[in-house]
């Protein structure tokens, strides 16, 4: 995150049109700040603190149908396992059909 701080404190402000000579200098002495840098500093400093969810998803490769979906806090067999079970037995045609 400090590089980017960094890196956005050499270039001049996204989202503004380019300024002229002494115009650029007064914005950069006067504070200031594009939308991208109030952006960045909204975000947590630690990514730890971010949630992740996985998507488990099965497709029906010949029509391209989405037979199966599931959202989880983690990865893990045993909960493709489920979704596979689960998504079978929905899926399932009655014999001789």
């Amino acid at each position: 995150m400090t590089k980017i701080r960094s890196m956005l404190a050499n270039q001049s402000s996204v989202g503004e049109p380019e300024r002229r000579g002494d115009e650029r200098s007064e914005a950069r002495r006067s504070g200031g700040s594009s939308t991208l840098e109030r952006a960045i500093a909204s975000v947590p400093p630690d990514p730890e603190v971010w949630t992740y969810f996985y998507l488990y998803v099965i497709l029906d490769i010949f029509s391209r149908y989405v037979v199966g979906w599931m959202v989880a806090p983690r990865e893990s067999a045993a909960l493709a396992e489920r979704l596979i079970r689960e998504t079978c037995a929905k899926q399932a045609s009655p014999r001789g059909s």
